[in-house]
């Protein structure tokens, strides 16, 4: 049995799944990585723990997958300095995790899950595929047409939030430490701090959250609808000039804001299909992902099963969630 953690800033979401590819146990855990690593990895260890026992057969963990937002140093495997996890660098991560069910487990950036998991379902035309994540900070992910993850050198590849941003706001300054990042003007965080600094009517506050930005989307509130705008004509410069450095076939954005509105999407492909090259942009798909909240978890499953396939070959292997 093999286990999957998706590991995020605000929460995880953890699967169970047998050797043969059939989905026994998920959980939502609303444990994020803020809370330093000693509290998240327990909190991960106990959920986990808690779904085993509630098989009907509890089996062993012999493989465990985490994705967590942070580059992962493909030597070493430990988390490198990542901007929104503090205690975080350098953590031994994977030893905490084999300590506590004697599994092997395989570290990995959850960007770069999510992109597994995006191949792993798609069609082989897909490739390559970028995928975003936006949310508390923004990173991508790269599968190459040979169906490999594209890591890099040390495993720094995809940190697109740190981009410099085109027109970004001058008082805006990034978790890095920088003023002018993609990340500190498009985030979903980013959106939240820009309407708590203006609010000035009973649907835009001061200490605004997620759900609250998600419901002044739904109707269509015009202050939030603005910074929203702006957000993602941010993303879309960005994605444009991604587009034109990797030539990718698809670009994937897994976002919360999918759940309620299409403009933002459509914000995006409006700035690539304006700023990217014809030939970079000509037969580029911009979507949501069509597994959402559960893409992360399908790419680890693909890389627990066998981390030494390309995702050509993964895709092979019967997805939980595939039809």
């Amino acid at each position: 049995m093999v286990g999957i953690i998706d590991g995020g800033a605000t929460g995880a979401h953890l699967a169970l799944v047998s050797a043969d590819q059939r989905l026994l146990a998920s959980m939502e855990v609303t444990q994020g990585v803020c809370a330093g690593p000693e509290r998240t990895l327990q909190a991960y260890i106990d959920a986990m723990n808690s779904m085993i026992s509630g098989l009907k057969t509890p089996l062993p963990l012999v493989k465990v997958v985490i994705g967590l937002p942070a580059r992962i140093d493909t030597d070493t495997s430990l988390p490198v300095r990542p901007t929104i996890m503090p205690g975080w660098d350098a953590f031994p991560v994977a030893g905490v995790l084999e300590d506590a069910w004697g599994a092997d487990v395989l570290v990995e950036n959850d960007v770069n899950l999510r992109c597994v998991g995006e191949a792993c379902w798609g069609p082989v035309e897909w490739l390559p595929i970028l995928a975003i994540k936006v949310g508390t900070g923004i990173g991508a992910g790269l599968i190459d047409k040979y169906g490999h993850i594209y890591h890099g050198y040390r495993g720094a590849a995809g940190e697109i939030g740190h981009m410099p941003a085109r027109g970004a706001s001058p008082d805006l300054v990034c978790t890095c430490g920088a003023v002018g990042c993609v990340e500190a003007n498009a985030s979903i965080h980013a959106m939240l701090v820009k309407l708590s600094r203006e609010a000035s009517s009973d649907s835009v506050r001061r200490g605004m959250t997620l759900p609250e930005l998600l419901e002044n989307v739904r109707n269509q509130d015009r202050a939030t609808m603005e910074v929203v705008a702006d957000a993602a004509d941010t993303l879309g410069d960005a994605v444009a000039v991604l587009c034109n450095v990797l030539n990718p076939r698809r670009v994937m954005i897994t976002c919360a804001l999918s759940e309620v509105t299409d403009d933002y999407l459509a914000r995006i492909r409006s700035e690539v299909y304006k700023k990217a090259r014809p030939l970079a942009s000509r037969e580029v798909i911009i979507g949501y992902s069509p597994l959402g909240s559960n893409v992360g978890v399908a790419g680890g499953i693909a890389l627990a099963l066998d981390d030494g396939l390309s995702i050509l070959a993964r895709r092979a292997l019967q997805n939980p969630w595939n039809g």
